[in-house]
């Protein structure tokens, strides 16, 4: 059971972590004028792609997040 909760809290962290990250992305290379209207396909946005990207490899270059080894 405590594996259940460590592995449920270390994707509610990886995914904050993520969100905030897509965020900051937002509203700081987002607010540039010319990138915000790149778009790759007829309707989905560049932004909508590279954000995600970025912060999937930031979160594993800098953050370390790890299940707890089982006591006895």
């Amino acid at each position: 059971m405590n594996r259940i909760l460590n592995i449920i809290s270390l994707t509610a962290s990886f995914s904050v972590v993520m969100a905030v990250l897509i965020l900051i992305q937002e509203y700081t290379i987002g607010q540039i004028g010319g990138f915000r209207k790149i778009i790759l396909t007829d309707t989905i946005p560049l932004r909508f792609l590279l954000y995600p990207i970025v912060a999937i490899i930031l979160i594993v270059r800098f953050f370390k997040f790890h299940i707890p080894n089982r006591q006895s």
